[in-house]
């Protein structure tokens, strides 16, 4: 669903729209919600940020009285009221993207422009600063005032049910007072995206989730799961046509293939996967929380998707702990709630995949409609993957029957040893032979 961002008449004034809409808040917060008594000093003002902002630049180096300066603050505030006042064009633009995408109202639009300005705008986050730190209800009173809506209004939008808080876009920090911009936690490098130029609507949640990279293996490759396979691959033609809450957790030491499962089934079953990502666009790790939050971005994004799947990888490092003798640690009830509602609620079926589940709560493991320990591969199934990784590189059978009778060689282990003869290969078997032998040798003695 489209919902159009309101387009306000333009003000007579010559400055950038951006820094309008950035000149009404200001005001805003320094009047009507006093940030003036941090502001405006004995005989100047506190932030050259918010002096640029409101341009009173012409005042910054002269001697000027308080109560002169908050005069003309209040002139100034009641002639920006009467003005109307439009966002940044290119924050509009995006805005437009997403909003085809999440269904927003007017409010939570808002909420989230704000929010974006005001973690992306020091003059805007300096001016905020003015009012102190923030429990929840005064944070929800000083937003009612900026962004002119009922109270009521804003303190539904910022529920943990409203579609900001679904979203993993923006919701409240609840533990302490802190400053806005602090209190509003934005989703990591969401506000840059929504800032820059020419960003397409395919690019907007690269920093999320993106596309599934295309299986290397076939189904064959996993004979020896494939009962399960099967199952899981009926089921979820089948549930995802009717059903919410639909989860699958795939665990086991790492290398077993689960990942290629996934990708392979998903495509066997005519579905499309998306994948979590473990760093945003610019190469930084996503924290447990921040990955959380773009599994929460999928679902909503994904939802009207035809045939889309999530994967959510490594969620070893997401689930809290249990904690020892089985007390709750401090804060886990609320996170426990917050992530059994997710196992419940996700309108588009998700793959989860851990290396190790002994340390996560069994009342998250109950939650999952299916759990496969996912063993290592027969023999006969190392073979396999030996010969779809290998494609065109020249090896003997007497060299793949022996090797693939390792039980300690792993599909991921295979994987990488095929990487590399790639590169190197020749037409003799005898010296591919050699070069993956060397590659396996070495990751096999370092992972003693």
């Amino acid at each position: 669903m489209r919902m159009e961002i309101a387009q306000a008449r333009q003000p007579e004034k010559t400055e950038s729209v951006e820094k309008n809409i950035m000149y009404l808040w200001c005001l805003r917060m320094l009047l009507p919600c006093g940030g003036y008594r941090k502001f405006v000093e004995k005989k100047s003002f506190s932030s050259d940020e918010v002096v640029a902002v409101l341009g009173l630049e012409a005042y910054a180096d002269k001697d000027v009285k308080h109560a002169d300066a908050i005069r003309k603050l209040k002139r100034m505030h009641a002639d920006a009221e009467q003005h109307g006042f439009s966002y940044p064009p290119v924050l509009q633009d995006n805005l437009a993207h997403l909003l085809d995408r999440i269904s927003l109202n007017r409010v939570e639009t808002d909420i989230l422009i704000f929010s974006i300005l005001l973690h992306t705008e020091t003059g805007l986050e300096e001016c905020a600063d003015t009012l102190g730190s923030l429990d929840k209800s005064k944070l929800i009173r000083f937003l009612s005032i900026i962004l002119g809506y009922p109270q009521r209004d804003i303190a539904k939008a910022l529920t943990m049910t409203g579609q900001l808080a679904l979203s993993g876009l923006l919701r409240i920090d609840s533990s302490w007072t802190r400053n806005m911009d602090s209190k509003l936690d934005l989703m990591q490098g969401f506000a840059d995206n929504l800032r820059a130029p020419d960003m397409d609507a395919s690019r907007l949640f690269i920093g999320s989730f993106r596309e599934g990279s295309e299986p290397k293996l076939g189904y064959e490759s996993f004979a020896h799961v494939s009962k399960p396979y099967a199952l899981i691959k009926t089921y979820l033609e089948q549930a995802r046509q009717q059903t919410t809450g639909v989860n699958i957790l795939l665990h086991g030491e790492p290398g077993t293939g689960k990942t290629e499962m996934v990708r392979t089934l998903v495509k066997d079953a005519g579905t499309v996967l998306y994948e979590i990502s473990m760093e945003d666009a610019d190469g930084v790790p996503l924290s447990s929380k921040e990955r959380f939050s773009a599994y929460q971005l999928s679902q909503q994004v994904l939802c009207h998707t035809p045939g889309a799947v999530i994967m959510f990888d490594e969620i070893e490092d997401v689930f809290p702990e249990r904690s020892l003798f089985d007390k709750p640690k401090p804060g886990n009830t609320e996170k426990k709630a917050w992530i059994n509602n997710l196992l419940e609620s996700n309108k588009v079926p998700a793959f989860w995949l851990s290396n190790r589940v002994h340390h996560i709560d069994p009342a998250f493991l109950r939650r999952f409609d299916y759990v496969l320990e996912m063993p290592a591969p027969t023999n006969r199934m190392r073979e396999q993957i030996f010969i779809n990784y290998l494609d065109n590189v020249s090896v003997s059978e007497p060299w793949l029957k022996r090797m693939s009778a390792n039980r300690n060689l792993l599909p991921a282990h295979i994987e990488k040893a095929a990487k590399v003869v790639r590169h190197v290969a020749t037409k003799s078997a005898n010296a591919n032979e050699t070069v993956l032998e060397h590659v396996l040798e070495g990751t096999q003695e370092i992972l003693k």
